[in-house]
């Protein structure tokens, strides 16, 4: 027996004679496309029925979180992130890493949690989690969700909180300073007695 088979509705019509050979099925779509593809039999000039077969393709779910990123504190908890794809019933596995904090979950499944981060150094580090969303048994391309930890500020240890002065004959100035680049003071004075 010889064979004729066409194939339809995947974005282009493919025909040819024996064997299917393989071929790259793309789905650019949100729901599933079905490709369907007719056989026909032919021997000593007589044609069998005609067989069809169908070629579900579905799409490959993406994770849609606008946007991918955000920011907190050392020693504060992140916000729990709720993943969305544009694939309804996506689910999600996710890996962490990390460059200069602690405190992060390095997997998991579903939702990213909130979680208590530190950061003990003096530049800000983050957690990059890389995310698989899976729909349908097919898996989307990776993406990255990037928590930024600033670290927080702290006065060097080498500054004299504590002075004696004589009235009115010296400065109180404080010249204040901090490991962490950028950083702003905000103070407040109080005084007893009479001065």
């Amino acid at each position: 027996a010889t064979f004729a088979w066409t194939v339809t509705s995947l974005g282009a019509t493919l025909s040819g004679t024996g064997s299917i050979p393989a071929f790259l099925a793309v789905n650019n779509g949100v729901t599933p496309i079905v490709g369907i593809v007719t056989v026909v039999a032919n021997s000593g000039g007589c044609s069998g029925p005609v067989m069809t077969y169908n070629i579900t393709v579905n799409p490959l779910p993406r994770v849609t979180n606008a946007p991918l990123n955000q920011a907190t504190c050392g020693g504060t908890s992140t916000a729990v992130v709720i993943l969305t794809s544009d694939i309804a019933g996506a689910t999600y596995s996710w890996l962490a890493v990390r460059s200069g904090i602690t405190g992060f979950t390095p997997s998991g499944t579903g939702n990213i949690p909130s979680e208590l981060i530190a950061n003990s150094g003096t530049v800000p580090g983050t957690v990059t989690y890389t995310i698989i969303a899976t729909a349908n048994g097919c898996p989307g391309p990776a993406t990255s969700y990037v928590v930024i930890v600033d670290p927080l500020p702290r006065l060097l240890s080498s500054i004299n909180l504590s002075q004696t002065i004589c009235t009115g004959s010296a400065s109180t100035a404080v010249n204040l300073s901090s490991e962490v680049t950028g950083t702003k003071f905000n103070w407040t004075a109080t005084a007893s007695g009479s001065i």
